[in-house]
C-alpha cells in the first residue's frame, strides 16, 4: 500500500534511494537512475505505466470511484502478481457486489436489465428479475440446459443461439467455403465444444485438421 503515499513516479523511485546514495552521488537525477536499473530493490521496478496501473487499482480496491461493477476476476488473464492477489480477495464477495449492483439499476427505474454474460452473477440477476418481472437479457453458450428453461428465469431471454444451432452454423459456414484443411485455435475447452462439428469436418483426401490452443497469457 506504500504506493498511495507517493503522489508521482519520481517519489516512488526515491522510496528506494539510499542515505549512502545521497552522500556520495550528491544529485538526486542519478540516484534515481540507479533505481531504475535495478540497483536498489531485490524486486523488479515498475516502469512509469505500471505505476499509475497498479497504483490505481489499490485506490479503487479502497475507495471505489464507480458505480458499475468491473471484476479485477472477471475473465482475468494475467501474469501479474498484484492483480492476481486483488482478484483472489474479490472473488468471495463478487455476488454481494453483482446483488448490489442490480438492485442500484432497479432503483433507477429500469426496464430491462442486460448482462451479466455468464457465470454465477448471471444467474443471481436472473433470481432477482423473476422475483420483480422485470425483464432480463443474457448472452451465454450453455452445452447442455437452456438458460431460459431453468429455475427462477421466467423474465430471462438468452440471445445465443443454442449450441446444436450455433455449431452447426460454424460448420456450414466452414464447408462454404471449400476448404480442404484449415487450423482451429481456441481458448479453453468451452471453445472446443462450441467447435464440436467443426472438428468432424473432413474427407480421406484432405489434409488433416490442425488445432492449437492459446496460452493463458493473452499474449497472442
Amino acid at each position: 500500500m506504500f504506493l498511495l503515499d507517493c503522489p508521482g513516479y519520481e517519489d516512488y523511485l526515491d522510496t528506494f534511494v539510499t542515505r549512502c546514495d545521497i552522500r556520495f552521488i550528491r544529485n538526486v537525477r542519478f540516484c534515481r537512475m540507479l533505481v531504475e536499473l535495478g540497483y536498489r530493490s531485490p524486486t523488479d521496478i515498475y516502469t512509469p505505466e505500471q505505476f499509475q496501473q497498479h497504483k490505481a487499482a489499490v485506490q479503487e480496491s479502497l475507495w471505489p470511484i464507480k458505480k458499475s461493477t468491473i471484476f479485477f476476476s472477471d475473465g482475468m488473464k494475467s501474469q501479474d502478481p498484484v492483480l492476481i492477489e486483488m482478484a483472489n480477495r474479490e472473488r468471495p464477495n463478487a455476488q454481494k457486489m453483482i446483488s448490489k449492483a442490480a438492485c442500484n439499476l432497479i432503483s433507477q427505474n429500469v426496464i430491462a436489465i442486460f448482462g451479466p454474460i455468464q457465470g454465477s452473477g448471471s444467474d443471481i440477476v436472473a433470481s432477482i428479475c423473476h422475483t420483480l418481472e422485470i425483464p432480463h437479457f443474457t448472452f451465454d453458450w450453455s452445452p447442455s440446459e437452456a438458460l431460459d428453461e431453468k429455475p427462477l428465469r421466467s423474465m430471462s431471454l438468452n440471445l445465443h443461439p443454442y449450441n446444436l444451432q450455433f455449431s452447426q452454423g460454424l460448420s456450414e459456414t466452414v464447408q462454404s467455403f471449400g476448404w480442404r484443411s484449415f487450423t482451429v485455435v481456441y481458448e479453453s475447452e468451452k471453445e472446443l465444444q462450441q467447435i464440436q462439428d467443426i472438428l468432424q469436418i473432413g474427407e480421406p483426401s484432405s489434409n488433416p485438421t490442425t488445432v492449437k490452443q492459446l496460452p493463458d497469457d493473452s499474449d497472442y
